[in-house]
């Protein structure tokens, strides 16, 4: 049996300040066979600015940390391709000097990790926050699945680490998303086109530092579950605005790549080391393409927030992406878990 927790966070504006005051927050607990439901309403403090500091300070050291590790990778590929053409007794001037740039930026990264659940948490004992957490402690099924969704418009929920709220430690079973506070299927969602396939179409972008090949091959692994997946390699943007109009429709839209979320909030995808587009430059190909059956989009890319805030103004079914910039080896992971499950039909 699966409970479904929803926590819905809407902001609480000063009319006379115009500032952010507190949220107004809805908690709804069901469970899966609707023999329970609970619906309270609460009143929570706004979060402080420490907080919002030490968010800043891991984000920035985490990206330090996964950019070091993607252009050491890059560099071991060259070094790699050079020595089997150089002199193995000359290095030729190359040398990589790391000055324990790496152990230095990890550590950072740890304590700052450490500042910000703590700070989340201190967060998460306030008043308001507290009688939400007795809710949640007292209806919490241990010993069953629960899903936990985040219903909000605030940037600054959206990235905050709910998976480490102390109340959720004690829950092995828990999985946790993120969604706006609103939300419609879109139009003609009930007629929606089914395949007896699955139609998948896998754009792969932007590769530096990162190894394609191996999502390739995972992806080529679907064809076994009765996945049909077609290969789009660095495209141009009319190649891909082709594809996604193309009238046999898709069910699964997969990104591997580079991306990012910029200054105005928008989610670049890069298609390749020079062409980067906004989720506006293919924004009516989409239409037609859920029109004709598409129902889920998977960005394993980094920075995808932007991306998936566009995509719930088009009233996208389902998205997946990662909130933050990741590894190249933790996108493979994900990869190959979520795969095994798509296999499963779970």
């Amino acid at each position: 049996m699966t409970q479904k927790i929803v926590l819905n966070l809407v902001e609480q504006i000063n009319e006379k300040t115009d500032e952010l005051e507190s949220f107004r927050i809805e908690v709804r607990i069901d469970n899966e066979n609707n023999s329970s439901k609970i619906h309270r309403r609460y009143l929570v403090d706004s979060a402080p600015k420490s907080l919002k500091l030490s968010l800043d300070k891991w984000k920035k050291t985490f990206s330090q940390l996964v950019n070091y590790e993607s252009r050491k990778n890059s560099t071991r590929t060259i070094e790699e391709n050079l020595s089997q053409v150089l002199d193995e007794d000359d290095d030729y001037g190359i040398t990589i000097d790391d000055d324990n740039y790496e152990e230095d930026t990890r550590h950072n990264c740890w304590e700052y990790d450490q500042n910000l659940t703590s700070e989340f948490n201190n967060w998460l004992k306030s008043e308001g926050w507290s009688k939400v957490s007795a809710l949640l402690t007292e209806y919490l099924d241990k010993s069953g699945e629960i899903s936990v969704t985040i219903q909000t418009d605030n940037a600054l929920l959206k990235q905050l680490p709910w998976q480490e709220w102390k109340i959720f430690q004690e829950y092995s079973q828990i999985e946790i998303a993120i969604s706006p506070p609103e939300y419609e299927p879109p139009p003609g969602w009930k007629n929606i086109k089914r395949h007896p396939q699955v139609r998948i179409l896998v754009i792969l972008g932007d590769n530096d530092g990162i190894d394609l090949e191996k999502d390739l091959h995972l992806l080529n692994e679907v064809r076994k579950y009765a996945g049909d997946p077609t290969f789009l390699l660095q495209p141009t943007l009319e190649e891909l605005k082709t594809y996604l109009k193309e009238e046999k429709g898709w069910n699964i839209i997969f990104y591997s790549g580079h991306s990012e979320t910029n200054e105005n909030g928008q989610g670049v995808l890069y298609l390749n080391n020079d062409v980067g587009i906004t989720i506006d430059d293919i924004e009516e190909e989409l239409k037609v393409a859920i029109e004709e059956g598409l129902y889920l989009a998977i960005f394993n890319s980094c920075d995808g927030l932007g991306i998936a805030n566009k995509l719930a103004e088009l009233r996208f079914p389902q998205s997946i992406v990662m909130k933050e910039s990741i590894p190249d080896k933790m996108a493979i992971d994900f990869l190959e878990y979520f795969l095994k499950s798509f296999s499963r039909d779970e």
